[in-house]
């Protein structure tokens, strides 16, 4: 559901966070000229390396996500073709936090029918 519209962007928001969807041709300068947020703080805040590219239907927080889930569901069973960082992003959960709770090591690859805690 969109929360709201910004300079042809729909701002969304999941786990009490907000975010938009890159599209064509979007970069963490543009993104971040459009919302006055610093590329350096918007990579801070979707957990990527300064080198990080964007592609469309890529989600980019514009805001600091949380350190755990605040809705109901207290985790997540991992279907094909994700990871971490894609489930950090879709839940709007720190990339960090997502590692921490869940006692594994950045990088390591999670499985179809995984279960990720979310808090």
């Amino acid at each position: 559901v969109t929360v709201n519209s910004h300079k042809g962007y729909g701002v969304y928001r999941t786990n009490h966070t907000f975010y938009v969807v890159a599209k064509e041709g979007d970069t963490f300068e543009s993104v971040g000229n459009t919302f006055d947020i610093s590329p350096k703080m918007l990579r801070k805040f979707n957990d990527v390396a300064k080198d990080a590219t964007l592609a469309k239907g890529n989600i980019v927080y514009i805001e600091r996500k949380k350190t755990q889930w605040q809705g109901n569901m207290m985790q997540h069973k991992v279907v094909r073709d994700e990871n971490l960082y894609s489930i950090s992003q879709s839940y709007g959960i720190r990339l960090k936090s997502l590692i921490k709770l869940n006692n594994m090591r950045a990088g390591e690859d999670v499985k179809k029918g995984d279960i990720i805690r979310l808090k």
